[in-house]
């Protein structure tokens, strides 16, 4: 995608936060994001954290909490959290998960061209998780390879838990074999 076509979908289509609310500067050695939508999370949030604080992998990678209007403790977890990456709280009050997941992802994509915008753009992947989930510790490294192998790919989720008839559709669409029990 070139520069001119993000600079237009920045200014038309993505939400955006507030100057106040806006992360700061995408930092240079980072080229993974996650974003993470979160409501009323307080029992589930800090056992993701510590999930993907114990990820194997060999690229620096952020983490971006999106508090969907919760109105319980899940911020106070998260800005209280020991994290070994970069990890942001941001808020998006219209309601429901697509909103919170497209607010971070729309919020990554603008410190990225804010980062490249004078240069050539660089590759920058975006990975999706739930609140609730708990990531095995090469989740984001099986994900992030899967990325980097084709050109086609543009998103990466989180664990999902789904019928044997789901878990083949998955494999034959996007080749993710769901983990089995050991």
């Amino acid at each position: 995608m070139l520069a001119k076509d993000i600079k237009t979908y920045l200014e038309t289509v993505a939400n955006k936060l507030s100057i106040q609310e806006q992360l700061p500067k995408l930092i240079n050695g980072i080229n993974l994001s996650i974003v993470v939508p979160a409501y009323n999370e307080e029992n589930y949030i800090g056992q993701l954290l510590t999930h993907l604080n114990q990820q194997v992998i060999s690229v620096n990678f952020e983490i971006i909490i999106v508090d969907n209007g919760s109105n319980d403790n899940t911020a106070s977890i998260v800005k209280k959290f020991d994290n070994s990456h970069p990890t942001y709280l941001i808020q998006e009050l219209k309601e429901g998960a697509g909103n919170a997941r497209k607010s971070g992802a729309d919020e990554v994509i603008r410190r990225v061209y804010e980062r490249d915008f004078k240069t050539e753009l660089r590759k920058h992947y975006i990975a999706f998780t739930d609140a609730d989930t708990k990531p095995d510790s090469l989740w984001l490294s099986d994900m992030y390879s899967l990325l980097c192998s084709t050109s086609d790919s543009s998103l990466i989720s989180g664990n999902y838990e789904a019928s044997q008839e789901v878990d083949e559709v998955v494999n034959k669409k996007i080749g993710i074999n769901r983990p089995v029990a050991q």
